[in-house]
């Protein structure tokens, strides 16, 4: 759902997961309501923005205005990949309704999540995505965009990658403890095609109940038919009086 009338802000929603998509959103909505232009200055092509926030704190934002490369001193877009309130404000004011190619980092875009993924040989590391339910789907998109998030954030950091780090290895064993992976069953596959499950119980209207009065005959074939057949009529001709 869109908290603005800025186009950057669709743009953002057309580009990012819904994870990533969720903080450039916090950060359009604090650059509508809380960043205000001070100051500008321009040498050439470079112009010098200060951008105040609600902090009271004033950052510098510096916008080529040929390149569009921008660098903002609080430089959340070199932590978390994603451009900053300030840099949003001055995208805004030059005119651009998008987020310029260049801050728009492929990891964090939907079409990574359309993308099959490979090991260091080029082994496919996971199955088509039809034998994935949409709940493992949805699990699996949210968990890689996390990951890859915390995995920038951690980076530049090295107290910060060892617990990133720790925690993942502790992920890592619980998850062997839990067992052996579990393949799918032929029923499980055959639900994930038809996007329905099968229900746990089913229920069978009996039979009606047929008339059995008297006591069943066997079908004769045909042969034993006419050996029948011929055994009457000769008992039939000995059953004749003489006259």
């Amino acid at each position: 759902m869109l908290e603005t009338c800025w186009s950057i802000e669709i743009h953002g929603r057309d580009v990012y997961t819904h994870e990533v998509f969720a903080e450039f959103q916090r950060q359009v909505v604090a650059a509508r309501d809380y960043c205000h232009v001070k100051s500008i200055v321009q040498v050439g092509e470079v112009r010098t923005i200060g951008i105040s926030s609600k902090s009271g704190k004033v950052r510098v934002v510096n916008f080529n205005t040929s390149t569009k490369a921008t660098h903002c001193s609080c430089r959340m877009f070199e932590s978390l990949g994603i451009i900053c309130r300030h840099i949003i404000v001055v995208l805004k004011n030059e005119g651009c309704n998008e987020i310029p190619s260049q801050y728009v980092l492929h990891r964090w875009t939907k079409m990574v999540a359309r993308q099959l993924s490979y090991d260091a040989n080029g082994h496919e590391l996971e199955g088509p995505s039809t034998c994935l339910s949409p709940t493992i789907k949805k699990l699996y998109s949210e968990t890689c965009s996390k990951f890859s998030l915390a995995l920038h954030v951690a980076k530049h950091c090295e107290d910060k990658m060892r617990y990133f780090h720790k925690v993942v290895a502790d992920a890592f064993t619980q998850l062997g403890q839990m067992g052996a992976i579990s393949e799918q069953s032929k029923v499980q596959e055959f639900e994930s095609f038809v996007g329905t499950s099968f229900p746990s119980v089913i229920n069978i209207h009996p039979p009606d109940v047929a008339n059995t009065k008297g006591t069943g005959k066997r079908l004769k074939r045909g042969s034993e038919q006419t050996v029948n057949q011929k055994k009457k009529r000769a008992n039939s001709i000995q059953k004749v009086p003489d006259k």
